[in-house]
């Protein structure tokens, strides 16, 4: 599977990226500030700006999923539009609280999963992108990693 990350913070990309190539994904990552790190486990790099939906649509040609990270709307209509044309299948929204991208990214028509990660559950985010883009069918889905399981 192809998977592309839009502008992760590198905690989060370094966790997500090793998790993801090691089950043997190809991941593609799109950032104004690549770390050296990303391509040597794996990663192919586009430099540039997570709202530039022509250069989302290239770095996704293939890809199944768009994963944001704490988007802005307009970084998440810029993914939607690249979405459409490059012809992915889901958006994973991985953010520490929804805003205004909600609105943008349920009004697309694609298959959609939420991630709220808040600050302590950002390592069950790598996991959780994972699973979010194993997922078949139309999924629409808003998963609060922030909440604790009791067992």
């Amino acid at each position: 599977m192809s998977i592309l990350l839009v502008e992760p913070a590198r905690d989060i990309a370094t966790s997500v990226l090793s998790e993801l190539v090691a089950q043997g994904d190809e991941v593609r990552i799109v950032t104004v500030a690549p770390e050296k790190d990303w391509s040597d486990l794996g990663a192919h790099i586009a430099k540039g700006n997570g709202t530039d939906a022509d250069l989302l649509e290239r770095a996704g040609q293939g890809a199944r999923t768009v994963v944001l990270f704490d988007p802005s709307g307009d970084q998440a209509a810029a993914a939607v539009e690249a979405a459409a044309s490059a012809r992915i299948e889901r958006l994973v929204v991985c953010s520490k609280k929804l805003g205004e991208e909600v609105d943008v990214v349920r009004s697309s028509g694609l298959s959609y999963v939420f991630l709220i990660t808040g600050r302590r559950a950002r390592s069950a985010a790598a996991a959780a992108i994972d699973w979010a883009d194993d997922l078949a069918g139309d999924v629409k889905l808003e998963v609060d990693l922030r909440r604790e399981t009791v067992g």
